[in-house]
């Protein structure tokens, strides 16, 4: 359901190469001191990447508040996992979409449900050792696996985690899955979420979910606003932050200072005509974790 399932988008991709540790240090230099959270992986898989352990420390090393890690949990043994959080990671969020064997591994392109099941119970023992480590599962719900998300707390009724969102399948572009309908969701969400939040209260798990009258509307735009543009900044091979600005030439002051960005923030205070009409997708959050 994501972009990097499509091969040849995941070919383009790989391609890029990875970031070199010259250049991380120069991201981290300019960019860390003024985060308030890192966040390894979204999209492509974090733990292909070599020095995970070494990107966190250097993140706490500049005073990085949060560090969070999205994976689809295949790739790592114990060792592995307790590594990055001995380094300092914060949180780990799994991307599951799929509680079967054969539900997760269609939707999972190459991955393993036997290797999942074994990363997430491993991080689940490891939130007895690390005390403040969260652990986040992230849901995203089609018309094909609407039913395996009833059966979450049969299957995993021994899994302790922190929070659990459920996200409504949208065409974020190039996918290899192709139904976006949310005719048969909508038909079955109700009970299934309230079946959900009734174990995650229990369980002391916050559980963030959609409305039925949220995706029943089945039209909501991507998030682009003033707030986010000002606060999200993006880093990948060959692409630094934005695609005026050159990593090797001026650091981030002197890009603040050249593009007057806190002259355009000033200024954005007063004007969000343009954000008031746009529809966003708005979650419930209940239980605690």
């Amino acid at each position: 359901m994501c972009y990097f399932s499509n091969e040849e988008k995941r070919k383009d991709y790989l391609k890029l190469g990875t970031i070199s540790d010259e250049d991380i240090e120069k991201i981290a230099k300019n960019f860390f001191g003024q985060a308030l959270k890192l966040q390894i992986g979204c999209g492509a898989e974090p733990t292909l990447y070599k020095n995970n352990s070494t990107l966190i420390k250097l993140a706490k090393n500049y005073g990085v508040p949060y560090i969070s890690f999205t994976t689809n949990a295949n790739n790592y043994d114990f060792e592995q996992w307790q590594e990055l959080l001995k380094c300092g990671l914060d949180e780990i969020t799994i991307s599951l979409h799929g509680i079967s064997s054969p539900k997760y591994e269609y939707f999972m392109t190459g991955g393993k449900y036997e290797k999942f099941v074994s990363s997430f119970r491993i991080l689940s023992e490891m939130k007895k050792i690390f005390k403040t480590f969260k652990l986040r599962i992230n849901f995203t719900v089609n018309e094909d696996n609407i039913d395996d998300l009833a059966n979450f707390f049969d299957v995993f009724n021994d899994v302790n985690f922190d929070v659990f969102q459920i996200r409504p399948i949208y065409d974020i572009g190039d996918s290899e899955y192709k139904n976006f309908s949310w005719k048969a969701i909508i038909e079955k969400y109700s009970d299934i979420i309230e079946k959900l939040q009734k174990e995650c209260i229990k369980r002391k798990i916050t559980i963030l979910y959609p409305e039925i009258k949220e995706i029943s509307l089945n039209k909501f735009e991507k998030p682009v606003s003033n707030i986010i543009e000002s606060t999200y900044f993006y880093f990948k091979p060959n692409f630094y932050f934005k695609d005026d600005y050159d990593l090797q030439k001026e650091n981030f002051k002197q890009y603040a200072k050249r593009t007057k960005i806190k002259y355009k923030l000033f200024k954005n205070i007063f004007n969000r005509t343009s954000e008031t009409n746009k529809k966003y997708l708005n979650y419930n959050i209940s239980g605690k974790g």
